[in-house]
């Protein structure tokens, strides 16, 4: 069963899924961040976001921002996202996080991400056109100036251990997490890379 986009807690108001309705066919598992973020990881590969698998081949070093954008791989991924009849072959590979999160929590990343935006009329009309272009064209289009960037291309070498980071944020956060035995190839994955970069932590 596909996960209802819900409002996020902090906004009461119900009128999210209306305007998703608007956006993509019924039982699609829409996200904007293909759409409004570019992230590197701190080895400098690109993914849709920070929680997202990175990319094996394409980085800073070797893919423009534009490149990247415009890949194949990402208009797979966009494209997966608008169909409602998708196997979530691609989906299933990079937003394994997003998955888990609402198979057993019902909320994720990106259904928290997908409300926050819908409250902001003028960032949501730029979305939707943004997304109407690509099902027009079926390329990412640069003209709504949509884009966040995260270029964590400094390294994740941090001494604290705040609990709303991803664990990839904090090297402090890789060692805690190690340490204690919660580590989740599954959802965080790489172990031995990370597990090298939490003893380098403090």
């Amino acid at each position: 069963m596909m996960s209802k986009i819900k409002p996020h807690p902090s906004f009461p108001d119900t009128k999210i899924t209306d305007k998703v309705s608007d956006l993509v066919d019924s039982g699609c598992w829409f996200c904007i961040l293909p759409w409004t973020m570019v992230y590197a990881h701190d080895h400098g590969k690109y993914a849709p976001c920070n929680f997202a698998v990175p990319d094996d081949t394409m980085s800073i070093e070797n893919t423009s921002i534009e490149d990247w954008m415009q890949s194949e791989k990402m208009n797979q991924l966009r494209s997966e996202m608008l169909d409602p009849h998708s196997d979530h072959n691609l989906i299933n590979q990079v937003c394994s996080k997003c998955k888990f999160d609402e198979h057993r929590y019902g909320t994720s990343r990106r259904t928290n991400t997908v409300s926050r935006a819908s409250y902001d009329d003028k960032y949501w009309k730029n979305i939707k056109q943004s997304v109407d272009l690509y099902k027009a064209s079926g390329l990412y289009d640069f003209d709504n100036r949509l884009i966040e960037l995260q270029l964590r291309i400094f390294g994740s070498q941090c001494n604290l251990d705040c609990y709303m980071c991803h664990h990839f944020s904090s090297t402090t956060r890789q060692k805690q997490a190690y340490e204690k035995g919660v580590w989740n190839d599954t959802i965080w994955r790489d172990i031995g890379r990370s597990k090298k970069l939490s003893m380098e932590a403090n």
